[in-house]
C-alpha cells in the first residue's frame, strides 16, 4: 500500500445483532511498531519488534493495523452501504473507549 492513502476502518462486525463498529476514516501513514497504547494483536508484535500498518485517523488518534479491519476508503464505503441496505446499524466507536474496555 502506498503512503498517505485514505482508508476506512472498522473494529468490529456482529452479524447476529447487524452492527458495525466503525472507527472511523483517515490516512495509512506507513509501517511502524506499535506503540505501547495498542490493543490487540499489537503488544505481541511491539515485543517482537514487528512493523503495522499504522493509521491516522481523521480526528489525529493512531490506530494500528492489529487492532482492527481495514482498506481504502471507497471500499470501506461502499462495504457500510451494502450492510446499510442490509439493515444493519453502523455506530461510531473511539479507539481510546475501545482499549480501555481489553
Amino acid at each position: 500500500m502506498s503512503k498517505k492513502m485514505r482508508v476506512g476502518v472498522v473494529l468490529h462486525v456482529d452479524e447476529k445483532e447487524k452492527i458495525v463498529q466503525l472507527i472511523g476514516f483517515g490516512e495509512f501513514i506507513g509501517h511502524e511498531v506499535p506503540d505501547e497504547k495498542a490493543k490487540g494483536l499489537c503488544p505481541v508484535l511491539r515485543k517482537l519488534g514487528k512493523k503495522n500498518p499504522k493509521i491516522q485517523l481523521d480526528n489525529g488518534k493512531i490506530v494500528w493495523g492489529g487492532e482492527c479491519w481495514w482498506t481504502n476508503e471507497t471500499e470501506t464505503k461502499e462495504l457500510l452501504n451494502e450492510l446499510k441496505q442490509n439493515n444493519f446499524k453502523i455506530i461510531n466507536v473511539d479507539i481510546d473507549d475501545v482499549r480501555s474496555q481489553q
